[in-house]
């Protein structure tokens, strides 16, 4: 099916995002491309906004594919003020704020983050647990980073 076409068994989940696309949500239009292409990847990184509360971003990454040409996009999708710092609550609030965005988790294949414990630790991190909940979820070191 190409990006964007609705058919009689696309569900109700994909002609609200196209309804809502339609009528110009940028929002939805981004969980509609994510949720079209084949594959995702989630990306977090946590740090005090100017009143100093603990915040995650979040974003994602994904292809798109129109007319047999591929392009990478990624896209910021939002921030979530964190109650605690550790990997069990950074982990649920990235579960909580996806599935809130309506994204389909059975093409979620990858997810990046820096290299602290917290995030990438392979006993107790968040890539871990969020490896043992979806098992094709691979961890990789965000590219963002490497930047510094």
């Amino acid at each position: 099916m190409p990006h964007g076409e609705s058919t009689k068994n696309s569900g109700n989940f994909s002609d609200l995002l196209k309804f809502r696309v339609d009528a110009g949500d940028k929002d939805f239009e981004i969980q509609e491309e994510a949720n079209f292409s084949k594959y995702f990847s989630v990306m977090a990184d946590e740090s005090a906004d100017i009143s100093g509360h603990e915040q995650l971003s979040i974003g994602i990454r994904y292809v798109h594919e129109q007319n047999e040409n591929f392009t990478v996009n990624a896209e910021f999708l939002g921030f979530v003020q964190l109650k605690k710092l550790n990997a069990d609550c950074i982990a649920v609030s990235i579960l909580e704020f996806m599935e809130k965005s309506g994204l389909n988790f059975d093409k979620l294949v990858a997810q990046g983050y820096d290299e602290c414990s917290t995030m990438a630790g392979e006993i107790h991190g968040v890539q871990k647990i969020i490896r043992d909940k979806y098992k094709k979820v691979i961890h990789f070191h965000c590219a963002y980073h490497r930047l510094n």
